[in-house]
């Protein structure tokens, strides 16, 4: 039979969804945001608009992947807005200071957001940021998280003003991919009557059926009824979740495959404390 393990006991308590803010901080993009897939050339170049500058510290300076170039005005508010090449699921973005963030103190963005849309016309708001989420310092890059399941092509960035300067400047704008995968997967989008949607890192197999991604365990949580987790075969393979802390349990939701039924039969759904003993719930 086919096995779904739950690495999981969780509680359904309240219908929450937050935007939660968590960020790190490094002079090396890569050590701000490890394990993170960088959308830096996915930027449609042609699309950027933006606020009016000082010469030669333009808003596309932003995604140039440079930070010794900058974004810098006195102009407020500032709205920049830019296309991708396609339609990501963003759940990070990574803001660098530029060359004198340290000597010219309160020049980081005051007051802003950053929003998706699907036709550059309907924005909604993904993060609504503040001065705290950086510091007047050179040259670094800091990762600011918050919760999204939806994939957007078009995205917005908008700042009141500066913190306490008349001047605003930022080098770098970066925009990363939602990790999925082995790690936080997206709300299917059946509410439970009561409680909440546990959100937890996915484990199993990560191919299915002919050594394909797409049948692996991460298309049982991505959200989509067209995907499906197709083990090899019978009693072969699972997918789950590991929450990483204990909860509790209290119901689950699951959709077979449209037209084979008869292969989700016999399924178990088992809960674990360390990933090897396991009891069938």
């Amino acid at each position: 039979m086919k096995k779904i393990s739950l690495l999981l006991v969780f509680v359904l308590v309240s219908m929450l969804f937050l935007s939660v803010g968590a960020s790190a901080e490094s002079t090396v993009l890569e050590e701000a945001a490890p394990g993170r897939t960088f959308l830096i050339d996915n930027v449609n170049q042609d699309s950027l608009y933006g606020t009016d500058s000082f010469s030669g510290e333009e808003y596309w300076n932003l995604f140039d992947n440079d930070t010794t170039t900058k974004f810098c005005t006195n102009v407020f508010p500032v709205n920049i807005t830019w296309s991708m090449d396609t339609s990501y699921m963003v759940d990070a973005i990574v803001i660098a200071t530029a060359n004198d963030n340290a000597q010219y103190t309160g020049r980081n963005p005051s007051t802003w957001t950053l929003s998706g849309s699907p036709d550059a016309v309907n924005y909604t708001v993904l993060y609504e940021g503040t001065s705290a989420d950086l510091a007047d310092v050179d040259f670094t890059y800091f990762l600011i998280e918050f919760d999204n399941n939806v994939a957007y092509p078009h995205y917005m960035f908008e700042a009141d003003g500066a913190d306490t300067s008349d001047v605003l400047q930022i080098s770098e704008i970066v925009l990363c991919s939602k990790i999925t995968g082995g790690t936080t997967y997206p709300s299917s989008g059946q509410a439970p009557a009561t409680g909440s949607i546990l959100n937890a890192a996915i484990i199993g197999n990560e191919t299915g059926w002919g050594d394909n991604a797409a049948t692996g365990s991460a298309a049982a949580f991505d959200g989509d009824i067209d995907t499906f987790f197709d083990p090899l075969g019978t009693g072969d393979g699972y997918c789950g979740v590991d929450a990483g802390e204990p909860y509790t349990l209290t119901q689950v939701n699951i959709q077979s495959r449209s037209g084979y039924l008869d292969r989700y039969l016999g399924a178990m759904i088992e809960g674990s404390d360390d990933d090897e003993n396991w009891t069938t719930l």
